[in-house]
């Protein structure tokens, strides 16, 4: 994907400065439609040790990594999308909406 200057709004790395190691990057696009195109294609970064990962609350966060590491038996896949939490358990061929009112349930798992 192509992407410019005027494409971004807003840029600076996160964390102190280490010598020979990268820091991560946050990243604000012009428009939203730009955000959603490359992260469509984060995909193609597998295997590269490049990863994109939209920015969530820290209760967005803790959720979503409880989704995936909890019950690994019973959920298939958990992502973010627009700040929105989804998942898809085992056995089921549709993507489910995480409510606030699951949040407690699920944060409260060992």
């Amino acid at each position: 994907m192509h992407l410019e200057c005027k494409d971004i709004d807003v840029s600076h790395r996160l964390g102190k400065y280490i010598l020979n190691k990268n820091r991560q990057v946050i990243v604000k696009f012009v428009r939203l439609q730009t955000k959603i195109d490359v992260i469509k294609r984060v995909v193609l970064l597998k295997g590269t040790g490049i990863y994109i990962n939209g920015d969530l609350t820290k209760t967005n966060a803790e959720l979503l990594v409880s989704l995936r590491l909890k019950e690994p038996g019973r959920v298939e896949k958990a992502w973010s999308y627009e700040g929105k939490l989804f998942v898809r358990y085992n056995g089921r061929e549709r993507n489910g909406h995480v409510h606030c009112n699951q949040y407690q349930g699920w944060l409260s798992k060992p």
